[in-house]
């Protein structure tokens, strides 16, 4: 019995006792029997507490959590509770924000309007390379692991693949540095929005008040010294790469699950190896149901362009940044010193440093190599 129940029955009690109201005109108002009334009035004695939610969610949250629904159908319950949580300073709980928008009935969004779309495909052999990233708890019982794949989107021809422990910015960078040192250079590198492929605009973000194009990615950078245009597809909509989508699932039904998973113990050398021969027999046998042929049958590598003689890809694919030489003829990195030869008097110089995780740091000043210094500190992860 809830406080402002017994409050009702309390009132019916005294209108009794006072010879008013019979027992049986109270049932029927109660819509409860004659015995259960005169139960209830004998526990009278007993009155609930009233309790008060320490946590009720006040008409200011409310109200927020309502205006912040409208119109943003892809805003689900967990999504609102979290920007409210960070407004107002404390938790919201996703169940309390399920029963507001319930009420007001925003719950029942309705279905995304479909949309016709045209099959897309590259011209020729090179014109378009998808990149693209997928994990799964694969290797050595269960530990997460990374494949990285680049496809030619015209021959379906996979160009490079490889497991990797983390997704990062190195090993996306060595990916497409491979691909171009087997192949040659392409036209056209097609990703997702990572953060290392695009420069990422939030409110927390130094680059949130300037113009996307006015900053580019290091992978970007990269590929424009190449000749190779970078983009992404438009955020929220996967269907953009879905050549390379529909292949990662044929290569988790196909491969992984029988040749990874069930190998517990697997060195990552030796699965790299079993994934390089599956690659291969992909490229050479599998006939694509929209081509009708195998990637080999399309594949053209004549159709990359050479690597240019004057350039050198570990002054591409490298991390930049610039420092000042003191007057030891030492600069600092990461928290480590670095020494310049004395044949070299830089002091006072700025210089370029052209970083290669876990490798070395060439310096340069004014188109011309200095030197190279061994790295001291280990930069990336893999």
């Amino acid at each position: 019995m809830t406080f402002d129940e017994y409050t009702e029955l309390q009132s019916f009690a005294d209108w009794h006792k006072a010879g008013k109201m019979s027992t049986d005109f109270i049932a029927k108002e109660l819509k409860i029997t004659p015995q259960h009334t005169r139960r209830l009035f004998r526990n009278l004695s007993n009155p609930p507490k009233r309790r008060f939610a320490w946590n009720k969610i006040s008409g200011e949250v409310r109200d927020f959590i309502i205006e912040t629904k409208r119109g943003k159908d892809r805003y689900n319950c967990q999504w609102i509770s979290e920007l409210a949580g960070d407004k107002f300073g404390k938790p919201i709980s996703q169940s309390s924000v399920y029963r507001i928008l319930d009420k007001e009935n925003l719950l029942n969004t309705p279905a995304p309007e479909r949309k016709v779309r045209s099959r897309f495909e590259a011209e020729a052999t090179g014109d378009l390379v998808q990149m693209d990233t997928t994990w799964g708890y694969w290797w050595n019982g269960g530990k997460k692991l990374c494949l990285i794949l680049l496809l030619d989107d015209y021959s379906r021809y996979i160009l490079h693949a490889k497991f990797v422990l983390h997704d990062s910015m190195e090993a996306n960078m060595n990916m497409v540095r491979e691909t171009v040192e087997k192949w040659g250079a392409f036209k056209l590198l097609y990703t997702d929005n990572a953060s290392f492929f695009k420069t990422i605009r939030h409110g927390n973000s130094s680059y949130q008040y300037h113009r996307q194009e006015e900053y580019e990615s290091k992978i970007t950078r990269a590929c424009r010294e190449l000749g190779i245009v970078h983009i992404t597809h438009k955020p929220y909509e996967p269907q953009g790469k879905g050549k390379i989508e529909r292949l990662f699932r044929f290569i988790q039904e196909r491969f992984i699950n029988d040749q990874i998973v069930d190998d517990e113990g697997l060195p990552l050398y030796v699965a790299q190896k079993k994934l390089n021969l599956f690659v291969q027999q992909y490229n050479e046998k599998h006939i694509n149901r929209t081509t009708g042929k195998t990637p080999k049958e399309r594949f053209d590598p004549s159709e990359f362009k050479p690597l240019p003689v004057d350039k050198c890809l570990d002054d591409i694919f490298c991390i930049k940044d610039t420092r000042i030489v003191d007057k030891c003829n030492e600069f600092s990195y990461l928290g480590e010193t670095y020494i310049i030869p004395k044949d070299h008097n830089m002091t006072g110089y700025r210089v370029d440093l052209h970083i290669l995780p876990e490798r070395s740091i060439r310096v340069w000043h004014m188109d011309e190599l200095i030197c190279t210094l061994e790295i001291k500190r280990k930069l990336s992860k893999n």
